[in-house]
């Protein structure tokens, strides 16, 4: 019986050691890191912004990513949450730049912040923007040109002349000289014939 007890009483000294150990074990926390990149160093005008990156190791479920771009004096251009893929730690987000003021000529700054099972990580990239600028797209314009035609109408003006003749027959121009003379005969002649005939009223 002695040696039982004394047995037992060794058993709990060392089991009360096994667990006092374990406080002295040093606890290590998951260091977790990202990576951060846009498809493209530079963009214009309305053209898409894809921003993509991963958390390693893979973060699990209900974890967010927070988004921000800022612009060359620091205000916040856009800002978005995205939800990394439990299992590889993927996530992406697209942003589409002029909605506002803060969309000026210059150099951005994209900052991806994700915070969950006691870890952080955070990665910033940069990228160029012009409001008017053309970086990939071409854009081609087709100029009508138009043609107008000026007509002149030329108005002539004709003067007509109306002559009026007379209807008498046209004679040579010693033909009316004789007609006078022959005339003036034939007077001559029938007023003699009148004084030459007798009067009926005269009595012998």
């Amino acid at each position: 019986m002695a040696l039982a007890n004394l047995a037992l009483r060794i058993a709990g000294v060392l089991a009360l050691i096994c667990v006092s150990s374990q406080a002295f074990i040093p606890v290590y926390a998951v260091t977790y890191s990202m990576t951060l990149q846009t498809d493209m160093p530079a963009y214009s005008g309305a053209q898409p912004i894809m921003i993509t990156g991963v958390i390693s190791p893979a973060p699990g479920p209900n974890t967010g990513v927070i988004i921000t771009i800022k612009n060359p004096a620091g205000s916040v251009a856009d800002i978005n949450e995205v939800f990394p893929n439990p299992t590889d730690g993927t996530f992406a987000d697209t942003s589409v730049p002029g909605g506002s003021a803060a969309w000026t000529t210059g150099t951005f700054t994209v900052n991806a912040t994700w915070g969950g099972n006691s870890g952080t990580a955070s990665k910033t990239v940069t990228f160029y923007y012009s409001p008017n600028g053309t970086t990939t797209s071409t854009s081609s314009t087709t100029t009508t040109s138009s043609t107008t035609t000026s007509s002149t109408t030329s108005t002539t003006s004709s003067s007509i002349a109306i002559v009026t003749t007379s209807s008498a027959p046209e004679f040579p121009s010693g033909v009316p000289a004789v007609v006078v003379l022959v005339g003036m005969a034939l007077v001559a002649l029938l007023s003699r014939k009148v004084v030459m005939k007798p009067s009926s009223s005269v009595r012998r």
